[in-house]
């Protein structure tokens, strides 16, 4: 037991956490160190018939958390032992810290921040950064690894792909404030060739595991403007420089090709202050959006395009290769006691005309919403088709793509409410098909899915009882196959202090093709008895007996219950 106690404070100490930001004004408010946590006993039985047993049939556990909490930052720990099971749970397995005081803040450890969408955008790091923000002025920098280098296993496998160690900067200088603002990024960042050893690469090229160092440039505006209280501008953009493989040789001033999209003349231009090479690219990203606000309605306008493969080192995976554009109008009525919206739109891909077929799509959606003290509605649809026509070749028929998406979900709420009880009732629904435009692929790719849940739940304030049943039905058809799920669940929980118990019993009927295939029953029970503020009891019971067939599985009974002690402090 001592060499258990020891490896649990040896891992808390060297266990890295993530933290949040700190303000640095509050730390004289704050206590300087607190603790707290819960230490566990848990005893179980476990039995099974119709199957071979997945668990012991008695087993302990013994469990524990610990949470230290300094200068306001909280360092989480908990630990499991038992005969099946022994695990030390570090809830945050990096660190990091970004103190703030007044307009200064700071960043260092693991980091992730946000300087603009196509820049530098959540990708976590570890280095330093900081933000300044005096007045109208807006600064920020960063330096860091945004990737460790990694080989794999001794075998080199291939389930662990080799990377590079990856190294960067950012810096962002702007004016304006947090609602209006524009803000001018450079990002660089560039993978290391050394920090994989070369006789190591030489094997993976033998075994056709390519890996590539890179290199990264990114100059890129963000911006959002408000001339007036009834309208507002967002534009976002970039232009990235990106080698693929920085062993590549350099683009010659004689060179006519060198970019995967022929802009070798404009990469020509970027020699001075960016290693161009024959396997470097230049692509640009870019959205905009303009909002409309008036007395009980808004109409947003937004266009966006981002080139094919654009890639920046600050982000982790960017759709490319799209251009759309979308209306989305929005109305409140009546005090906002009815709102309605929507979208309309147009999406492209193909931009380059590299692509054999362009594939065009139509983005729309409607949404309705009534809300009332007691009762509320709320529906929705949308409409997603994408149609494919000619790229560098002909579209063929028996292939050609032309599929039409349609969802539809709707929320009926009912509430009675008094000072002794509360009843709730909720209708949920919703309607889901793909329809082929093509006949010749029609029957293998059309599905149709219908959804619905009756809910009723009521809570009997003064008694502490709360009860309530669930109806749920699922169909799913599919290449001429249907399923259909439907049945109830039966819940009950009664909180009569220091006594607490509740449970839930569910039947679960199953359909093929018109043709019943059985049955799945559930139940539980948990119950917990309150001896002091620190000290508690629980007894709980799980069980569960499948009755299914032709599905292959085996019909079984399967039950478990529990005993268990927790001491709080």
């Amino acid at each position: 037991m001592k060499s258990k106690l020891f490896i649990v404070c040896y891992f808390f100490l060297l266990s890295t956490l993530n933290v949040f930001s700190q303000n640095l004004e509050r730390i004289g408010d704050d206590k300087i160190i607190t603790a707290s946590g819960s230490v566990g006993l848990n005893f179980s039985y476990y039995g099974i018939s119709g199957m071979e047993a997945r668990y012991r049939p008695i087993d302990y556990s013994l469990l524990g958390s610990f949470t230290v909490t300094l200068f306001g930052i909280a360092f989480p720990f908990s630990a499991t032992i038992s005969e099946q099971n022994r695990n030390f749970i570090q809830p945050f397995n990096q660190y990091g810290v970004s103190p703030k005081y007044k307009w200064i803040t700071a960043h260092a450890g693991w980091r992730s921040l946000n300087y603009s969408p196509f820049t530098l955008s959540g990708h976590t790091f570890l280095g330093g950064g900081i933000d300044l923000n005096p007045g109208i002025f807006r600064f920020g920098a960063m330096y860091g690894r945004f990737l460790k280098a990694t080989i794999g296993d001794s075998n080199i496998s291939h389930t662990i792909t080799p990377t590079f160690e990856r190294k960067g900067y950012a810096v962002k200088v702007g004016l304006g404030s947090p609602s209006d603002y524009c803000d001018l990024i450079f990002l660089k960042a560039s993978d290391d060739l050394n920090s994989i050893d070369a006789t190591y690469l030489d094997k993976i090229d033998s075994l056709n595991v390519l890996i590539k160092p890179a290199e990264n440039m990114v100059l890129g505006l963000t911006g959002r403007f408000s001339p007036f209280t009834f309208l507002s501008f967002d534009i976002d953009g970039a232009a990235s420089l990106y080698t693929i493989d920085t062993r590549a040789s350099p683009l010659s001033d004689f060179d006519s090709t060198g970019s995967n999209f022929g802009n070798a003349g404009i990469l020509k231009q970027f020699k001075s202050i960016f290693n161009v090479r024959t396997s470097t690219q230049f692509t640009t990203a870019f959205q905009s959006a303009v909002t409309f606000r008036g007395q009980g309605f808004s109409l947003r306008l937004a266009y966006k395009r981002i080139d094919p493969d654009y890639k920046s080192m600050g982000i982790y995976y960017m759709e490319s290769d799209v251009e759309n554009i979308t209306l989305s109008p929005n109305i409140s009525l009546f005090n906002n006691l009815l709102r309605v919206g929507g979208s309309i739109g147009i999406q492209y891909d193909n931009l380059m005309n590299t692509k054999l077929n362009t594939s065009q799509r139509v983005i729309g959606s409607f949404d309705i919403s009534h809300q009332q003290q007691i009762y509320g509605i709320d529906l929705r649809y949308s409409s997603y088709g994408i149609t494919q026509t000619r790229g560098m070749n002909p579209v063929i028929d028996s292939i050609k793509i032309s599929r039409v998406n349609h969802n539809f979900n709707s929320v009926f709420r009912y509430t009675i409410a008094s000072a002794s009880s509360v009843h709730n009732i909720l209708l949920m629904g919703g309607y889901q098909t793909l329809v082929d435009l093509n006949a010749k692929t029609a029957g293998n790719t059309e599905t149709q899915n219908i959804t619905a849940t009756l809910t009723y739940q009521s809570t009997l304030i003064q008694s502490g009882l709360s009860y309530g049943i669930n109806i749920n039905a699922v169909q799913s058809t599919m290449a001429n196959s249907k399923n259909l799920f439907i049945g109830p669940i039966l819940q009950a929980n009664i909180s009569l202090p220091p006594f607490s118990i509740g449970g839930s019993a569910g039947y679960q009927l199953q359909n093929v093709n018109g043709q019943s295939s059985g049955a799945t029953t559930t139940a539980t029970i948990q119950s917990s008895y309150q001896l002091s503020n620190s000290h508690t009891l629980r007894f709980d019971v799980n069980l569960i007996n499948s009755n299914l067939t032709g599905t292959g599985n085996p019909n079984f009974t399967e039950y478990r219950s529990s005993f268990g002690y927790m001491y709080n402090f």
